[in-house]
């Protein structure tokens, strides 16, 4: 089992606290080494979950794509892309199209698509948050 979902990992958790919670209540009110076990496989079983969904947590960062393609006597210059996390970014020029001294800021998980085809794109801005 590669992962656990987070909506499963998270009802796990829940369930095994109230588990543990209706056992500590139940021991405190009579003792018995049965339900003392209960408590504490429990208690591992919640602990187990915590440290398996942190270990196989996945922390990379989202991947950044970025495309700029010109094609048929296409040109773009002077312009500049900046794109952040998981952002995904295409600029092309087709057909004769031209892109000039144009920005594109893509925010964090943005998508953007300019496309300049038999036009022409100058001092254009793009900013997303």
């Amino acid at each position: 089992m590669a992962g656990i979902k987070p909506g499963v990992g998270a009802a796990l958790s829940v369930a095994l606290g109230v588990a543990t919670g209706y056992v500590t209540n139940v021991i405190t009110d009579r003792w018995s080494w049965s339900l003392a076990i209960a408590l504490g496989v429990l208690v591992a079983a919640a602990a187990a979950l915590a440290w398996w969904d942190r270990a196989h947590a996945d922390t990379r960062p989202p991947r950044t794509i970025v495309r700029q393609t010109a094609q048929g006597g296409s040109e773009i210059t002077g312009g500049t892309i900046t794109a952040r996390r998981g952002s995904d970014v295409t600029e092309s020029a087709e057909n004769g199209g031209t892109i000039r001294n144009s920005t594109i800021e893509a925010g964090e998980a943005a998508q953007v698509e300019r496309k300049a085809e038999d036009s022409r794109i100058e001092d254009n801005r793009i900013i997303t948050d």
